[in-house]
């Protein structure tokens, strides 16, 4: 793929002005603060970086005001798919083997 996989956040679009950029009230996205300008209770005027629709995939790379958003619980994990040049949901993370199981003798 690319990159290492992240952890990213999910956000519920509450209310959004009607333009011409295709994010619609209630639609949830993945996305993570915006690094320059991250919002916060002190900081409402701050953003965050929309990746893609978390219910199709559709790409959305905008930024939306961080208080018309509500940050819903769990992380998503994504990687940067180079073939694409995207932000797309990574696999399951795999589990490492147990100790034990590494290191018994090949019959």
């Amino acid at each position: 793929m690319g990159k290492a996989p992240q952890l990213a956040r999910r956000y519920e679009i509450v209310k959004h002005p009607v333009t011409a950029d295709g994010l619609t009230a209630g639609d949830v996205y993945v996305g993570f603060p915006y690094f320059l300008d991250p919002g916060s209770k002190s900081n409402p005027e701050g953003k965050v970086t929309l990746l893609y629709r978390e219910s199709d995939g559709a790409g959305a790379d905008a930024f939306e005001y961080w208080n018309l958003l509500r940050e819903l619980p769990g992380r998503v994990r994504i990687e940067f798919d180079t073939s694409t040049q995207a932000w797309v949901a990574a696999g399951p993370k795999s589990r490492p083997t147990a100790r034990a199981k590494r290191f018994q003798p090949s019959r």
